[in-house]
């Protein structure tokens, strides 16, 4: 099998790059909103499909420890990796060292392993406050109640009509990321769902970590 590959930087870090939600309703909801959203506006996005007998490498090159409990995550600095499969994790950190992250993975585990560059393809928002579990929990049949959902839990869910990863980020904050193709779906169905609790927007974060 030919190991030679070209690496792209699938969300380029200049005017061109365009959120999916550059133009959805941001106006807030209520007087004295109780539910906040923030768009993680500079992640990159890494899939990455490997065996557990792999994780020793692959944790020396990422300089994080891949997750193989189910439904675990782990954050080290800027990346957090995500259990999604016994072998599949999503991996983010910023978007402008993702290439240079795929390029070492690639070049170091070369075909025992796959890596997918979707940092065009995803969205991630984080959503806190007072009734944001309610507003998951309207959403969502996963139980989310601290108890059962702890800090740096991950599942891969039903949310509205759409998959979506959702990892608990601690007592009433969440991170939840779906595909770009239906963040304009989500973002309606957020507002609605929260428009009893009143919504506010916080500005485009750059919190690359996500823990």
């Amino acid at each position: 099998m030919s190991s030679n590959y070209l690496i792209v930087n699938q969300r380029p870090l200049d005017a061109a790059a365009r959120s999916p939600l550059a133009d959805v309703d941001r106006s807030p909801l209520g007087a004295e909103p109780s539910v906040s959203v923030a768009e993680q506006t500079s992640l990159g996005y890494i899939i990455l499909r490997a065996r557990t007998g792999q994780k020793t490498a692959i944790d020396a090159e990422l300089g994080c420890e891949l997750p193989i409990e189910p439904l675990t995550s782990t954050v080290a600095g800027d990346v957090c990796i995500r259990w999604v499969s016994p072998t599949e994790w999503l991996i983010t950190s910023p978007a402008d060292q993702t290439p240079a992250m795929e390029e070492k993975l690639r070049s170091k585990l070369g075909d025992e392993i796959a890596v997918v560059d979707n940092s065009g393809g995803y969205i991630c928002i984080h959503m806190t406050g007072l009734m944001a579990e309610l507003v998951i929990r309207k959403s969502t049949g996963y139980d989310v109640h601290l108890s059962t959902f702890p800090a740096n839990k991950v599942v891969t869910t039903t949310f509205a009509q759409a998959q979506t990863i959702l990892r608990s980020l601690g007592d009433a904050q969440f991170e939840l990321i779906w595909r770009r193709s239906f963040a304009d779906y989500m973002w309606r169905w957020l507002r609605d769902a929260a428009y009893e609790y009143g919504l506010e927007v916080k500005e485009n974060s750059t919190d690359e970590g996500g823990g």
